[in-house]
């Protein structure tokens, strides 16, 4: 599926992916090259008792306005595999 978010002034947005995966992200900083940099988190829900919120997957990016990253490996219950295509928009009045 396809979803678009905006980051606002919270310092970490949390975007639920799937029954298994939530998506964890800071708001994207610009550097002087006019990439932005975003740290990513995979979260999931450990396996043993007590179950508690652990990370699959700790990355910081760089994206580009006019590029997509593509972050995948992480298994799904169904054998498949969660992959997230990132695109970064920057409105005007941000840059």
């Amino acid at each position: 599926s396809t979803e678009t978010h905006a980051f606002n002034d919270q310092e970490v947005t949390r975007i639920k992916l799937t029954s298994d995966y939530t998506l964890e992200m800071n708001t994207p900083v610009a550097g002087e090259d006019g990439r932005f940099r975003v740290r990513l988190r995979i979260l999931t829900q450990s396996k043993e008792p007590p179950r508690k919120e652990i990370e699959a997957l700790s990355t910081e990016l760089l994206l580009r306005p006019d590029k997509q990253v593509l972050v995948r490996g992480l298994k799904l219950k169904d054998e498949g595999e969660l992959v997230l295509v990132l695109a970064l928009s920057v409105s005007d009045d941000a840059s």
